[in-house]
C-alpha cells in the first residue's frame, strides 16, 4: 500500500509508536506483566524486568530503578549479553531522568 512512498516509514513509525505508548503505559499491562513475572524464569525473566523497568520510570522511578538492578544482576549471571544491555539502558534512562 505505501510501500513507495518515502512517507510510509515516518508515518508507520509513529503510528505503532503512539499505539505502543497508550497500551503499554497503562496499568493494567503493568499488572499484566508483573503477573507473568511471577512465573517467568531465566532470560524471559529478565526481558520483562526490563519491560517494567521502562513501563515503571515515569510514574516510580525507584521501582524502575530495582527493577533495572534485579535484571542486570540475574542477565550477568546468565551470561545474557542482550539483557545485560537492556538492562543497563534502563539504568542509564533512571540516571538521566535524575539529574
Amino acid at each position: 500500500m505505501f510501500s513507495n512512498s518515502n512517507f510510509s516509514k515516518p508515518f508507520l513509525f509513529v503510528l505503532l509508536w503512539t499505539a505502543h505508548t497508550a497500551v503499554f503505559s497503562s496499568p493494567g499491562t503493568r499488572d499484566s506483566l508483573e503477573s507473568a513475572l511471577a512465573q517467568a524464569t531465566d532470560t524471559s525473566r529478565v526481558l520483562l524486568l526490563n519491560e517494567l523497568a521502562y513501563k515503571y520510570l515515569a510514574y516510580q522511578p525507584k521501582t524502575a530503578k530495582a527493577f533495572a538492578d534485579e535484571s542486570l544482576i540475574l542477565a550477568r549471571r546468565l551470561e545474557f549479553l542482550a539483557g545485560e544491555a537492556a538492562a543497563l539502558n534502563r539504568l542509564g534512562d533512571f540516571l538521566l531522568s535524575h539529574r
